[in-house]
């Protein structure tokens, strides 16, 4: 267990780093037209990455767990050709002092984008960490490997959901966008909890995945406005950092109020409390990136 426990932080590190240099590299050869777009697509494809392992890691872990990571180790072989093949080097005119960034940590837009992204962000991972658990209780699917194929449906969904939001700056503002995202949030997690058709239930946690996701390239785009070129990954760190604390947390909460109630009603308004609350900053944003 310290094992896998001890590689599992040392991939998320790893994880870390490729994220946002990644995106930085993908924002910067991208034509300005187009960055949203791009960055919408770079999201979509962690999403639509992770509908794969929903189908072989089953199968993998019933001859030996082990084969799990040496699959996932194999993966990474395909990017580093890739980037070795066609990468181009991106290398600073200078090196920047540390002082300079203070003009990123202090800004009251990343901080607010940060939260938004937690909001949305962490609550896809919330509602696909406890989507198998939702499955069985409100559609009572006694299968595991029925669920795993829905779980691939949701993560698909996800991934679609961030390459369209990428496509929708070409027709909306980008704060129009989270806020229209917020808005059929928080609809659909009133659906789901007044809702007790299993059918109608399903539609609207679906949704809520794809609202969810939706925001990415528009929260990204405005991230890389408001930090600047110069110091984008950095913008691009602090959201995804308060994200991923929303991802940790969001979930636990979730479990909590299920267990304090029994039912899923009480997490749903969790979720939908969080909502209010970005609808909310969605108004500060717009004064702090005027």
């Amino acid at each position: 267990y310290e094992f896998v426990l001890i590689m599992r932080i040392i991939s998320g590190i790893r994880t870390g780093f490729a994220f946002t240099s990644g995106i930085k590299y993908a924002t910067l050869f991208a034509r300005e037209s187009h960055r949203g777009v791009i960055q919408g697509f770079f999201g979509g494809s962690f999403s639509i990455g992770a509908i794969f392992p929903f189908f072989i890691m089953p199968a993998l872990i019933e001859i030996d767990w082990k084969l799990v990571y040496l699959a996932t180790s194999l993966f990474f072989i395909v990017p580093i050709v890739l980037l070795a093949a066609w990468g181009e080097e991106i290398k600073p005119s200078a090196v920047i002092p540390f002082a300079h960034f203070k003009s990123v940590f202090s800004s009251k837009a990343v901080w607010i984008l940060g939260i938004l992204h937690a909001i949305f962000f962490g609550g896809v991972i919330t509602l696909g960490t406890w989507f198998s658990t939702f499955a069985i209780h409100a559609g009572q699917m006694d299968s595991l490997r029925i669920v795993g194929v829905w779980g691939a449906a949701v993560m698909f969904l996800s991934g679609l959901a961030r390459l369209m939001g990428g496509f929708f700056l070409k027709k909306l503002s980008a704060i129009k966008i989270i806020r229209y995202s917020l808005l059929i949030l928080f609809l659909s997690y009133l659906f789901l909890i007044f809702s007790t058709r299993f059918e109608y239930r399903l539609l609207f946690f679906g949704l809520a995945i794809y609202m969810s996701s939706a925001t990415f390239g528009p929260i990204f785009f405005l991230s890389f406005i408001v930090s600047g070129a110069e110091f984008a990954a950095t913008g691009f760190g602090i959201l995804n950092f308060i994200a991923n604390l929303g991802s940790l947390f969001f979930p636990i909460f979730f479990g909590y109020f299920i267990d304090l109630t029994g039912s899923f009603e009480a997490s749903f308004w969790f979720m939908s409390g969080l909502v209010i609350l970005g609808m909310c900053l969605t108004f500060l944003l717009r004064v702090q990136t005027k």
